[in-house]
């Protein structure tokens, strides 16, 4: 499935510092409109989040305005689903169409909306797939039969390691935003594997920096003893979405680097 590499793949090397800094630097262009963007999907998917009884908080304190239902549930994952679809749709657009906040919202790109929403929902899946096959090889029962017990152990695990070859080359999938060739699993591996541990540590530093905000704007409102409870609850949903939009925003500039530096060819 992987071919030895050639020389151009030899000589591919991911520079860190830029790769790190890259989505700083062009959501710093894009300012005011990534700005606009991401307050306007983060406040209609907060809105319909804190209707449907599913706020950030009611998984802290069970409120008279918390929801247990099925239906409000599927509403608000819903709407938080398409909201990311919609939004790494129109952030493309902003980023790299040169629209503005209004040109993004107002174009009928409703075919790369959904192709947006495929993305997302693969990259979840990919994940969900790892996560339960990791599950089921911890809480299962052995089979008493070890031939049987070896099948099972190596199935699962050749299926989470291919998962995980996947998720490490997502760029791959990202190209299917660009309308380009997702058959280029074979150009991207060896690339990726000689830069795993730069692209390890971007998502570390990633990681940290958003969960940090996500732990002071959820301490924030919890702990606030001076605003109403509708205030700390609205005031959190919002700011909350508005960081995990700003992660997307990340995400998205992030494969578009890496799409840049393994396919140099087609600049």
């Amino acid at each position: 499935m992987f071919e030895q590499k050639t020389e151009d793949e030899k000589s591919i090397k991911i520079p860190f510092v830029e790769g790190l800094t890259y989505p700083v630097t062009e959501i710093c262009k894009y300012f005011k409109d990534f700005l606009l963007l991401t307050g306007f999907v983060s406040l209609i998917c907060s809105i319909v989040t804190l209707l449907a009884g599913r706020s950030f908080f009611c998984g802290v304190l069970n409120e008279s305005f918390c929801s247990s239902s099925m239906f409000s549930f599927v509403l608000s994952s819903g709407v938080m689903f398409l909201g990311f679809g919609f939004y790494v749709s129109r952030w493309m657009c902003i980023a790299f169409g040169g629209m503005s906040f209004k040109q993004a919202i107002r174009e009928k790109c409703f075919k790369q909306d959904l192709k947006a929403l495929l993305f997302v929902f693969l990259y979840c899946s990919l994940w969900a797939v790892v996560c339960f096959g990791v599950y089921f090889l911890n809480m299962r029962h052995p089979f008493s039969d070890w031939r049987k017990e070896l099948a099972v152990f190596i199935g699962v695990s050749a299926i989470i390691i291919f998962v995980m070859v996947l998720l490490i080359n997502f760029v791959i999938f990202f190209r299917f935003l660009q309308q380009k060739s997702v058959m280029v699993l074979k150009q991207t591996f060896w690339p990726i594997f000689d830069n795993i541990f730069k692209l390890a540590a971007w998502f570390l530093i990633y990681f940290l920096i958003f969960f940090s905000l996500l732990k002071v704007v959820f301490s924030y409102f919890i702990s606030s003893v001076y605003l109403p409870i509708w205030v700390k609850v609205a005031g959190m949903e919002f700011f909350l979405d508005f960081i995990i939009f700003t992660a997307v925003a990340f995400f998205v500039l992030h494969f578009n680097y890496l799409s840049k530096c393994l396919f140099t060819e087609e600049k």
